[in-house]
């Protein structure tokens, strides 16, 4: 299983309402959780936003009521084993998002 982890930091008390994942040639496997952090690494899990099949290939968005403390520093991890995907946190308002993008060969490398 191939993934991502990226670090952020809260500036107040938020509540994650949804995420949202570009499929672009469908995934397999896919997994996206938030962790706490610990010294730098990811720790302890904290919610779950998708695990499964992303299929078919594009946009799959999906609600969440994930509560974030302020001035704290969490985790997104994405993995999967096959397919391509980017994700973007779509936040509004103030503060910064997130963009990464990740392509997945069908041998998870």
């Amino acid at each position: 299983m191939t993934g991502q982890a990226q670090a952020f930091q809260t500036t107040l008390s938020n509540t994650v309402t949804s995420v949202s994942i570009d499929a672009e040639f469908g995934a397999t496997d896919t997994f996206l959780g938030i962790y706490n952090d610990n010294a730098g690494e990811p720790w302890t899990f904290v919610g779950l936003v998708v695990s499964g099949t992303l299929l078919p290939p594009g946009v799959h968005t999906f609600p969440t009521m994930i509560s974030l403390l302020p001035s704290t520093t969490y985790w997104l991890i994405l993995s999967g084993t096959s397919g391509g995907w980017v994700y973007n946190s779509g936040t509004t308002g103030s503060g910064a998002g997130y963009l990464s993008t990740n392509a997945l060969n069908s041998s998870g490398s």
